[in-house]
């Protein structure tokens, strides 16, 4: 782990991160000597940075990450996590604050773990998602919302799905969801709440490439529930196929669909270039 360039596992108890959840955060998928969907993630970042006005030293964070990565021969998850820095009292920053930059690797264990290939069963959280406005779509650290869904997790199912306050669908707790329909490919619009997940992006781009664009649009369960095929995805996992999804008062099953073959292959192409 480095903060701000040198080894440590701490950062000063003043830190606006910790005092708010003031800054950004990627979480990026290591796996054959390279960061999938780098460039992807340090875009976000820095879009996010520049959105919370918040001073990045991009050339240093590169710097950082290839060191924390030197030597690195297992596969892993590399988090990115930025704060304004130090200094004030109270929500409003001080002028020039130092950004703090924390980077470190996790190898991953048991990698076939994370394979969804076969699919995976979803249930309904009932924690429901804030509209953010301005910070719509952003991978900002506030991120109690998505804790408070995933306490909702019981044994038999591997994802959650959030929903607003208006119960249209969002995403996962940590995935962003994609559905087809009459031919259809459709996931959630993102300009009032959730996370515009870096996978999300570039499954988008591959299915439009191949002459299929996915509509971005507001979503209900029900819609969801009807659909010919369902998938979720995440830049860390990949793609999910959905064969289940549970709802107080019913039951959905699905087949491992077309579409999420096709958005696998795209996975293969994202994690082995």
């Amino acid at each position: 782990m480095l903060i701000n360039g040198e080894p440590g596992l701490s950062v000063s108890a003043l830190d606006r991160g910790l005092a708010y959840g003031d800054g950004a955060f990627e979480t990026v998928r290591y796996t054959g000597h390279h960061l999938v969907l780098w460039p992807d993630h340090r875009q976000r970042l820095m879009a996010t940075c520049d959105a919370l006005k918040i001073s990045l030293d991009v050339d240093a964070l590169e710097a950082e990450l290839l060191r924390v990565l030197a030597n690195r021969n297992e596969d892993g998850v590399l988090k990115v996590v930025i704060t304004r820095g130090v200094g004030g009292r109270g929500y409003k920053p001080e002028p020039g604050l130092q950004a703090t930059r924390i980077v470190y690797f996790q190898a991953l264990q048991n990698p076939r773990a994370l394979d969804y290939r076969n699919g995976i069963k979803v249930i309904i959280c009932q924690h429901r998602l804030s509209s953010g406005g301005y910070l719509a779509g952003m991978k900002h650290l506030n991120r109690l919302e998505q804790v408070m869904a995933s306490m909702e997790l019981v044994d038999g199912y591997d994802e959650g799905l959030s929903l607003d306050a208006n119960e249209s669908v969002i995403e996962g707790t940590r995935s962003n969801i994609f559905i087809a329909r009459d031919g259809r490919l459709m996931t959630p619009a993102l300009d009032a709440s959730g996370v515009a997940g870096v996978m999300r992006d570039y499954l988008i781009r591959c299915f439009l490439e191949q002459g299929l664009a996915v509509a971005s649009v507001k979503l209900s369960l029900r819609e969801v529930m009807e659909a010919d095929e369902v998938f979720m995805c995440n830049s860390v996992f990949g793609v999910w196929p959905v064969i289940g999804i549970s709802t107080p008062d019913r039951v959905r099953q699905w087949a491992v669909g077309e579409l999420a073959n096709q958005a696998f292959q795209y996975q293969e192409r994202a994690f082995n270039p």
